[in-house]
């Protein structure tokens, strides 16, 4: 028999959808470009007086201060050391 048993033994062309990529890509990039030369307004943040650029200064610090831990502690969820041998520890 000359036929393929399988669909995936034929040959498919990828011209068609990689085209159709690139036109889609090109569309939108496009149509932002266009926006952006239309519109032509860019968006100020901060206050629009500022002096120096409207940048922040910061300080570091070596510590924060975080509040102490309240409440009753949970015996279950602390850390301790089994007295089991190994090979008879439960599983």
């Amino acid at each position: 028999m000359a036929t393929h048993p399988d669909i995936l033994d034929q040959h498919e062309s990828l011209r068609k959808p990689f085209l159709g990529s690139v036109t889609f890509h090109a569309l939108l990039f496009g149509s932002m470009a266009a926006y952006t030369f239309v519109a032509g307004t860019t968006e100020h943040l901060g206050d629009p007086k500022s002096m120096g650029g409207g940048s922040v200064a910061i300080t570091p610090v070596s510590k924060i201060p975080l509040p102490a831990r309240e409440g009753r502690v949970n015996p279950v969820a602390n850390d301790t050391h089994s007295e089991l041998a190994a090979e008879l520890s439960p599983v």
